[in-house]
C-alpha cells in the first residue's frame, strides 16, 4: 500500500479554519485557500459532526492535550473517504484558543481491512494473516 497523504491545520475554538497545509487538496479536493475562515463540519455529516462536538468539546473539558479519531469525511466531488486526525489543544497566554490537527487518509488501509475482515491494527492480530501495512 501507498503512504498515506498527510495534512496538517488549525482551528480557533469555534471550529472555523485558521491554517491548512497546502496538501490539503490532495484528500479533500479543496484547496487550501478555499477553506480558511471555514467551518470544518463542511466535510461530515451530522451525525459524524455531532460525535465530534461532543469528542472535542470533552477534550478541552478536561484538558486532555492529544486525541486520534477515524472517521468519515465527504471530499469536493462527493465521495467519501477514511481519515485519521490526530487533535492537539492550542493554548495562548493560558487560555484554550484552538486545536491543531494532523489527518491522514487512512481510507486505501480501511477498505484493505474490510475486504480482508481484519479490523485490527495489529497483522499480529489479523485472523486472515493479511497485514493492514502492505
Amino acid at each position: 500500500m501507498e503512504d498515506a497523504e498527510v495534512i496538517m491545520y488549525t482551528t480557533d475554538l469555534a471550529g472555523f479554519f485558521t491554517y491548512i497545509s497546502p496538501k490539503v487538496e490532495s484528500i479533500t479536493g479543496h484547496t487550501n485557500t478555499e477553506l480558511i475562515g471555514k467551518h470544518y463540519s463542511l466535510f461530515l455529516d451530522p451525525a459524524t459532526h455531532q460525535e465530534l462536538v461532543e469528542h472535542y468539546t470533552t477534550q478541552a473539558r478536561n484538558n486532555i492535550p492529544s486525541t486520534i479519531r477515524e472517521f468519515r469525511i465527504t471530499r469536493k466531488n462527493g465521495s467519501r473517504i477514511w481519515v485519521e486526525q490526530q487533535a492537539m489543544l492550542i493554548w495562548e497566554n493560558d487560555q484554550l484558543s484552538g486545536y491543531q490537527c494532523i489527518v491522514k487518509d487512512i481510507d486505501e488501509r480501511k477498505r484493505f481491512r474490510t475486504s480482508c475482515g481484519c479490523r485490527s491494527r495489529k497483522k499480529t492480530k489479523c485472523r486472515y494473516g493479511c497485514s493492514p501495512s502492505g
